[in-house]
């Protein structure tokens, strides 16, 4: 079941031109299923900050402290579109955090949706 779908703003990038602070966003979705939580991750294409992969441990932990969910306990997934600006193609991938730091695994659409008993390209919205 979707609990959460909604924009998740992050931080601040600052440039080499200081007047130009640009708040890092994606789209977050939370999924309950049985004893499985799942949060997708999406890059935004209009996304002018840091993307999901440059600050996945940030993600992590904020959405955590302001969704009130457990790390151990929730599986993270991270999220292209297809056209993205840096893959180009869709894919997701199981993000887990080895001694605070991110690595990834491939996951197929197949497993994802039976981890959330839904077809994980849907409820998405690209902005």
């Amino acid at each position: 079941m979707l609990m959460v779908n909604e924009v998740f703003s992050w931080g601040k990038l600052a440039y080499k031109n200081a007047a130009q602070l640009r708040k890092s966003k994606c789209r977050i979705r939370i999924y309950k299923n049985g004893a499985n939580t799942v949060v997708i991750v999406t890059e935004l294409a209009d996304n002018e900050g840091r993307s999901v992969t440059n600050d996945a441990e940030k993600i992590i932990e904020l959405a955590c402290q302001m969704y009130g969910i457990s790390f151990e306990e929730t599986i993270w997934i991270e999220h292209y579109t297809e056209g993205c600006k840096i893959r180009g193609e869709e894919h997701f991938d199981r993000v887990f955090l080895i001694q605070n730091r991110a690595a990834w695994q491939t996951m197929s659409i197949e497993g994802i949706e039976k981890l959330i008993g839904v077809d994980p390209r849907l409820n998405r919205a690209n902005n």
